[in-house]
């Protein structure tokens, strides 16, 4: 009777091949206002890192604050009159800060204007972006129904801000100096950060599912489509100065909301799996990044389940071996199931076993595989030193290649070679499989 091997992936976690640290981060609950219920929610972080900017709950209400280390929580300074009481969301590091207002004198009813004023974060005085800011609203307020400031630049050069209808969405690049459209765009579903350079963070609809995408200033377009398992849908909020790294919120098949880090080297992983010990957290959403991707700042819900802003701070990443690995082949910022070959080894499957992922049919020992399983013998399969230590090894067979069941089967492992002993196969099972699964 044929029998045919197939090798498969069975339940992967991507957080489990997050990167080692070299030093600890650090994870700080950043409280909320004195007064009114229990609630903070962070917006933003100046690009230096030395300032939080958020919503909280406060004796007036819902109020703006401002969060240093030294000083802890405090309420903003009243805004002017004609102003709407919101948390300042965008910061550069020249004190700008870009806000929206609902409406502005003289302007049509339900639109809402983009306006660029700044602030002096000492004594927090009002000051306008440009000599001539009444253009900027003009202009902007005739680009769709709605039409809001989404991010400005860490040196201020650049402001993004994107316009809505009832049909379409569409992102403009501003440069400040002079004030004028650099790029607009009507690709994507959401345009949300902008670096230094003109790179532009957004999303859009992916084979169903939502990703992030980074339009590059030098007009290069890269989609970060390669979603872990369980994920169903990305919401990106801002990203590093260098563009290489993204925060935002992920959304799971089942409905879950989870705040995700994305980086060049390691892929999509929940904040949840690289922070320190936060026990009984809920990690909601990352909402920004300091220029130098060192530290972010996002929401969730603390052990008492209120919602309460956080602040964490991470060292230096060094890849793992296997993100090692796959900066070898050039295939930096893959998943552990992509096939590039595409011979039906994912890039797990072809690192564990020490195969070329860019050489189909790189895993000589498969044939052997089918011969061991029908006659019961003992195989022996080199694998890829340490590698063992990261996955389990199961083997499983069929009899239609729908349901698998484990089968009787010794597998032994060394630090270089995994033995299987296998028992008397089912007259019934005609395929037999390696489950390779994350511990």
């Amino acid at each position: 009777m044929n029998r045919t091997t197939c090798i498969s992936i069975a339940a992967l976690a991507a957080a489990t091949l997050a990167d080692a640290q070299s030093l600890t981060p650090t994870f700080t609950a950043l409280g909320d206002l004195p007064g009114g219920h229990f609630e903070s929610i962070a917006t933003s972080i100046s690009p230096d890192a030395t300032q939080v900017f958020g919503q909280s709950s406060g004796l007036s209400g819902s109020q703006p604050f401002i969060w240093t280390a030294e000083t802890g929580m405090a309420a903003m300074a009243p805004k002017a009159p004609t102003e709407a009481n919101e948390p300042i969301t965008i910061y550069s590091a020249n004190g700008m800060v870009i806000g929206n207002l609902d409406t502005i004198e003289d302007g049509p009813a339900g639109v809402n204007r983009v306006t660029a004023p700044t602030f002096q974060v000492s004594g927090m005085r009002r000051q306008l972006l440009t000599n001539s800011p009444a253009q900027f609203e003009m202009t902007a307020s005739r680009m769709g129904s709605t039409h809001l400031a989404n991010a400005v630049s860490g040196n201020g050069a650049w402001i993004l801000t994107v316009a809505e209808d009832s049909t379409s969405t569409t992102g403009y690049l501003w440069r400040t100096q002079p004030l004028e459209i650099a790029r607009t765009m009507g690709d994507l579903d959401g345009y949300v950060d902008v670096t230094d350079d003109g790179t532009i963070l957004g999303y859009f609809q992916n084979s169903g599912k939502r990703v992030a995408v980074i339009l590059h200033a030098n007009g290069d377009d890269e989609v970060l489509s390669a979603l872990p398992p369980g994920w169903s849908a990305v919401t990106p909020s801002a990203i590093s100065n260098d563009a290489q790294i993204v925060v935002g919120q992920a959304t799971g098949t089942t409905g879950t909301r989870q705040a995700f880090l994305w980086n060049r080297d390691t892929g999509y992983r929940l904040v949840s799996s690289i922070a320190p010990d936060h026990p009984d957290w809920e990690l909601i959403q990352a909402v920004d990044i300091s220029a130098d991707g060192s530290t972010l700042v996002g929401y969730g819900r603390n052990p008492d389940g209120q919602a309460e802003a956080w602040l964490i701070t991470l060292p230096p990443l060094t890849p793992s071996p296997f993100h090692q690995w796959l900066a070898q082949y050039s295939l930096a910022g893959s998943s552990i199931s992509e096939d590039t070959d595409a011979d039906g080894n994912g890039n797990l499957i072809e690192f564990v076993f020490g195969s070329d992922p860019s050489k189909p049919d790189s895993l000589p020992w498969i044939a052997d595989l089918a011969t061991a399983f029908a006659s019961g013998d003992r195989l022996s399969i080199p694998i890829r030193p340490g590698a063992l230590k990261l996955v389990n090894v199961e083997v499983e067979a069929s009899s239609d290649l729908k349901v698998w069941e484990p089968v009787t089967a010794q597998v032994e492992n060394s630090d270089a070679v995994l033995q299987i002993a296998f028992g008397t196969p089912s007259a019934m099972s005609r395929f037999v499989r390696l489950a390779v699964q994350l511990r």
